[in-house]
């Protein structure tokens, strides 16, 4: 198994944390009776193994133990538990990208809805025949209503949540990958942000994208880059565009630490300005730095 990075670590605490405080608020309440077993928790393995991978479902498995330690659950539910979470969970990962035309989870079309159900039937149906020997019929008949049920209707919506206006970058399988429409380097030179623009308008034109949502991309790209250069002029730009129902721009450059959402306090009034209408055009705007061996800069604009 590959060592964790500090992304994959993230995905299973926050995996494990939700997984936890949705479990936990449906067994205190004892709003269902249907056993440990169902709840709102049930969509999440579908959902994060899909977009995040293993460590994500690793997290959901964690959250479970987390949860039968403070309610004492019977050992076997536990048991039947993560072996669902697994099951489903790296099954939608390792299946969805090695189907044939696979590509990032959007669910927009009829062909990736059909996937998407006929995976989640099938998944949970194995899931409750690996748990018959410890929960009976009865009992793996409710997993499979759980973890179908809920994927089809919450994780349906929270998928579509995250591959559209989130614009999540699924983790792939080894060996897999879901490229983007336009990758570039970007220098601080002028003729640089010219041919970057070029190759946006060519895929947008490609994609059928309308020119005023280009128009607006091109804004932020080209005001967040003179930001960029203006406190790094040495640093290159990376970045990538995806178009979807929304349109996805992440950059990444090395160097000092520097937040171009951050107002300084000797940027003029048209600086300021700028800033905000960048801002009012972005559904998302994100910023954070990782430092390990170098520090690495990203930002993730949504419009």
């Amino acid at each position: 198994m590959q060592k964790p990075d500090r992304e994959a670590l993230r995905y299973f605490g926050l995996s494990a944390l939700l997984y936890l405080v949705l479990d936990l608020a449906i067994q205190k309440t004892g709003y269902l009776g249907f056993g440990p077993i169902v709840g709102l928790k049930s969509f999440l393995p579908a959902t994060v193994g899909l977009f995040f991978g293993l460590y994500a479902v690793l997290g959901t498995c964690a959250g479970c133990l987390i949860s039968a330690l403070l309610l004492s659950t019977a050992w076997q539910y536990v048991a039947a538990e993560c072996i669902a979470n697994l099951i489903v969970g790296l099954g939608i990962w390792l299946l969805w990208y090695r189907l044939p035309n696979a590509h990032r989870p959007a669910l927009k079309t009829a062909r990736d809805m059909l996937r998407y159900l006929l995976l989640v039937l099938l998944l949970s149906a194995c899931a409750a025949l690996a748990s018959l020997p410890l929960l009976g019929k009865t009992g793996s008949l409710r997993l499979f209503a759980a973890y179908s049920s809920m994927s089809l209707i919450v994780g349906f919506v929270v998928d579509i949540l995250l591959s559209s206006i989130l614009c999540v970058k699924p983790i792939c399988p080894p060996g897999y990958s879901v490229p983007s429409d336009v990758e570039f380097s970007l220098t601080s030179s002028p003729e640089s942000l010219i041919a970057v623009n070029e190759s946006v308008e060519m895929m947008a034109m490609r994609r059928k994208v309308g020119m005023k949502r280009v128009f607006e991309l091109e804004s932020c790209l080209e005001e967040l880059s003179i930001r960029v250069f203006k406190a790094l002029p040495e640093t290159v730009i990376q970045g990538s565009i995806l178009f979807s129902d929304t349109i996805s721009l992440r950059l990444s450059y090395s160097g000092e630490v520097y937040n171009p959402f951050h107002i300084g306090t000797d940027e003029d009034e048209l600086d300021i300005l700028s800033l905000k209408l960048l801002r009012h055009r972005a559904l998302r705007a994100a910023y954070s730095v990782h430092s390990h061996k170098d520090r690495v800069n990203y930002i993730h604009i949504v419009l």
